[in-house]
């Protein structure tokens, strides 16, 4: 049960200081106004440069690495904003909730994502982990929605045929996955893509009336009027800086966050050995463990991306413990679940391939289901023990 899981973590874990998280966030903002001042010193050097008449190798090489490790610690720190805003919208940043929601509220907005929309979606996600109905985000489709139909009597058509050749192709997977690491997740904010399927069509983050979020319709109102003064801000910095400089120190680095963001939630949640559950083989601890730690982007996914994947199973059991305790709680976790908890140390590009590749759909019924591959084969191999829908022994 949760409470026996929870048993195994030290209190202290659970606590929260408002002196901590500022202190992050401090060192957070500091790097990246660094890296600002960094990235205009280049700039001004390369304008030096190219008065020359010609420039030696020894410094153009140093120069054009400097340019691309600038460029890529400005991806991870922008998304580093999210995440500090994503664990506000959890009221891990202080004990008191509204300061929480008010730095969320500005960083969340800062990364263009709908801070009080978000928290209502994100919060839906947590509750429905792991269930093959209910999730909120990377709903694993079923296998009616492929050409691999569920029985003999509904055999694909020629189109569908066709249609599935193509999309079998290296060319169309490199394609989709693309699309998903660049304008997946402003998709889902805008369009539900990858979310909830019974939600109407054209459901929307920033629709105060749509049926996702009626029920806080003011709180949605207050993401929608803070993403127009963002725009507002975006709009008065290319009046005064210039369009390239705000698509270079904001635009580029956006796009950086939406990648890492979508990359890391999809291996988080996806996955051939992941259970997906339905009916009364799902419970909240067994929805939260089916999610994965993995070693992302190693010391940098702790330093930049506050352990959001190194230690993403704790966080779905108890996401009221704060980043900075996750680590101490995933060592208690672990020696406690033993094989119940699921990691992985695979490089992340391999995975992100590999699972995009292999998770295509899932059984449309069945309590506990697994992913399939584009064959409609599963790696994994599953029984019912008799105290199944009440025991802890699911094997």
């Amino acid at each position: 049960s949760l409470p026996e899981i929870r048993k195994c973590i030290p209190a202290r874990c659970f606590g929260k200081s408002t002196i901590r998280s500022s202190f992050y966030l401090l060192r957070h903002l500091l790097v990246a106004i660094s890296l600002i001042g960094f990235a205009t010193g280049i700039d001004i050097f390369g304008r030096y440069l190219r008065q020359l008449p010609m420039v030696p190798d020894v410094v153009a090489a140093p120069l054009s690495s400097s340019v691309q490790i600038v460029g890529w610690l400005f991806y991870l720190v922008w998304t580093g904003f999210w995440i500090l805003g994503h664990e506000c919208l959890h009221r891990t940043f202080s004990p008191n909730a509204l300061l929480s929601d008010c730095i969320g509220l500005i960083l969340h907005t800062f990364c263009w994502t709908p801070y009080f929309s978000h928290q209502i979606s994100h919060n839906r996600h947590h509750s429905g982990r792991g269930h093959a109905e209910r999730e909120e985000l990377f709903v694993p489709p079923k296998r009616s929605t492929t050409v691999l139909k569920d029985d003999d009597e509904n055999p694909p058509s020629l189109e569908d045929e066709h249609t599935s050749y193509f999309e079998h192709t290296p060319i169309h997977d490199l394609w989709m996955l693309f699309l998903q690491q660049t304008v997946g997740y402003p998709s889902y904010i805008l369009l539900n893509y990858t979310g909830q399927p019974t939600l109407l069509p054209g459901t929307s983050h920033v629709n105060p009336w749509s049926k996702h979020f009626k029920h806080r319709s003011n709180a949605v109102v207050i993401s929608d009027l803070a993403i127009l003064i963002m725009a507002y801000l975006v709009y008065k910095s290319v009046r005064v800086f210039g369009l390239l400089a705000v698509i270079k120190y904001y635009g580029i680095p956006w796009i950086g966050l939406n990648h890492w963001l979508a990359m890391a939630t999809y291996l988080q949640h996806t996955g051939p050995r992941l259970p997906w559950y339905r009916g009364k083989a799902w419970n909240l601890q067994r929805g939260a463990l089916s999610t994965v730690d993995r070693p992302f982007l190693g010391w940098q996914g702790r330093f930049f991306l506050f352990n959001i994947s190194h230690c993403h199973v704790a966080h779905h059991l108890f996401p009221q413990i704060p980043w900075y305790h996750l680590p101490e709680a995933t060592e208690h976790l672990k020696e406690f679940l033993g094989p119940h908890y699921l990691y992985s140390d695979e490089h992340i590009f391999m995975s992100l391939w590999k699972i995009y590749n292999g998770c295509q759909f899932v059984d449309g019924e069945g309590d506990v289901v697994f992913y399939r591959n584009k064959k409609g084969e599963t790696v994994v191999k599953y029984v019912y023990s008799e105290s199944f829908s009440g025991g802890r022994d699911v094997q």
